[in-house]
């Protein structure tokens, strides 16, 4: 304690009772206390052995070598166009050789579905039901087209903003997973018209009679439109997730190019095409002969 602190505490004393000697009664409770201390083994005041600790604890010891972690260095590939050098001609054959090799005599890998070759890929190898890989879309019906003598063929034909151009069937049936459920898609026609689309819960049983050959009509819990879209857009509204949009060819199976070639296949598929084609060639031709023709006559 300090020296300074002690005699203030003792004048203190002193005036509030003058008759009691403070100091000595003061110097002998600090003697006590030091003895205290020193019994316990505590030499030097407790404060400064306590520093001496900490400092002892926070000496760095500057002969300890510290141990640097180097980064192995990876080597950069060195651009030969960002160096102005010009491209070497030179193709290695042995890679064609291989690839071509592979092509022609695919090798056969034993997997739970069967060997894999290049004809258990042909899309006339494969038959109903399938899924698309790449939407994970079910296709169980392909349906049939419309005759080419129809009025309405053309009418069955795919938007010219699809990928592919193609007739759509009627009778397909396919199954898609979303919003925590199996839903049914379809292709009817409506009353002598174009293509009607329609979407709607599947249920188990439903499935498996699907998976059994049977077909299922369209009810009064579907999702219709004119375009593949147009059922989607409303599933989607009535969902959780209003603002979500869904393309109805990718979900339907029409943007995959094996289920493109599936519907083609089918009988009168590449018939209502060549016609359209044909047609729309004609049409073109016509509608060019006609503006020559105005623009000749705007001349004169």
């Amino acid at each position: 304690m300090d020296q300074s602190k002690v005699s203030q505490y003792i004048r203190a004393r002193k005036r509030d009772n003058p008759s009691c000697n403070y100091e000595s009664v003061v110097k002998s409770r600090i003697q006590q206390n030091q003895q205290l201390l020193v019994s316990l083994g505590f030499n030097r005041p407790i404060c400064d052995q306590l520093a001496q600790v900490h400092k002892r604890s926070h000496i760095r010891k500057h002969n300890s070598r510290r141990e640097k972690t180097t980064k192995a260095s990876i080597p950069i590939r060195k651009s030969k166009r960002l160096a102005g050098e010009s491209p070497s001609e030179d193709v290695d054959v042995s890679i064609l050789e291989e690839f071509k090799y592979e092509m022609e005599c695919p090798q056969q890998t034993t997997s739970p579905h069967g060997p894999s070759t290049a004809k258990s890929y042909d899309p006339e190898n494969i038959a109903t039901p399938y899924t698309l890989k790449s939407i994970k879309t079910t296709v169980y019906h392909l349906g049939t087209h419309v005759g080419i003598e129809d009025p309405n063929a053309f009418d069955f034909l795919s938007h010219d903003s699809c990928k592919f151009k193609h007739p759509y069937p009627i009778g397909y049936r396919a199954v898609k997973r979303e919003f925590g459920r199996i839903w049914l898609m379809g292709i009817e026609r409506q009353d002598n018209a174009g293509p009607i689309f329609f979407i709607q819960p599947l249920e188990e049983h439903e499935e498996d009679e699907l998976f059994q050959g049977n077909q299922i009509p369209m009810d009064g819990r579907a999702y219709t439109g004119y375009a593949p879209t147009w059922p989607w857009t409303q599933a989607c509204l009535k969902s959780k997730s209003p603002g979500r949009r869904i393309s109805g060819p990718l979900y339907f199976g029409f943007s995959d190019p094996l289920n493109v070639c599936k519907v083609m296949s089918l009988e009168g598929g590449h018939e209502i095409l060549s016609r359209y084609q044909e047609r729309f060639s004609k049409d073109s031709c016509k509608r060019i002969q006609r503006i020559d023709s105005s623009s000749q006559n705007m001349e004169e």
